[in-house]
């Protein structure tokens, strides 16, 4: 009940952040190819972000927006820049803004800066997606073998202990409450696993602790009615 009721709403946030950040890591190289655009034809640096900010469907939009009032109430754009960085909090956006700030130092022609950045964003998306395919597989793996270990537990409880308690040899309470223990514990340390190895990191893994939990739950009231049968 602990396992499920803390984890469960802390695992709802966790997973809205981080859709929230996959979506504007996402639209980040478009992002810069708008403005790379924009500067190319002419723009200022502050009209491009102007008119990226009129682009409805990007995620950015609310980030973007603000960017486009800060400039219109007299905020010099570098600024505007490390302010977008602050929001956005990612390191690959703090990296273009100091590229982007330097690159204004000598040339208000900041284009070739900026597509460099947005093709060097698609090339890190092409490799975070390959990755994460890749290591998905680690997780399914996982997910066997936790349903590998409760099958034995299962096994042991209802067919080799339940005998042998039965002919007075063990005690079955205490060795059925170290399996089931031991095999909550397996799902905490497993799914703080998943999360690590299928989305880089542990506190991603806490949805994997829940539903591993929930797995546990269901074997558990499984064995009570085999009990009472």
């Amino acid at each position: 009940v602990f396992v499920l009721t803390a984890g469960i709403p802390y695992a709802v946030f966790i997973s809205r952040n981080q859709r929230i950040r996959r979506q504007h890591t996402e639209a980040l190289p478009g992002f810069w190819r708008t403005l790379g655009s924009a500067v190319s034809r002419g723009m200022t640096l502050a009209d491009a972000v102007s008119f990226a900010a009129e682009d409805t469907a990007s995620p950015l939009k609310k980030e973007i927006s603000c960017m486009a009032g800060e400039i219109r109430l007299g905020e010099l754009c570098r600024n505007t820049l490390v302010h977008f960085a602050n929001r956005v909090q990612q390191i690959p956006v703090n990296r273009a803004v100091v590229l982007i700030s330097e690159s204004l130092r000598f040339s208000a022609d900041v284009s070739p800066a900026l597509f460099s950045l947005a093709e060097e964003g698609r090339r890190s998306l092409l490799t975070a997606e390959a990755l994460r395919s890749g290591m998905s597989l680690y997780s399914a793996v996982i997910y066997l073998g936790y349903g590998v270990y409760l099958f034995v537990t299962g096994i042991l409880l209802t067919v080799f202990l339940d005998t042998a308690a039965s002919s007075g040899t063990l005690n079955y309470t205490a060795f059925s409450t170290i399996l089931l223990t031991a095999a909550l514990l397996h799902a905490v340390c497993s799914g703080l696993a998943a999360g690590k190895l299928g989305e880089g990191t542990a506190s991603a893994g806490v949805k994997h602790i829940c539903i591993m939990t929930l797995v546990w739950v269901v074997f558990c009231i499984g064995l009570k009615l085999i009990e009472l049968l």
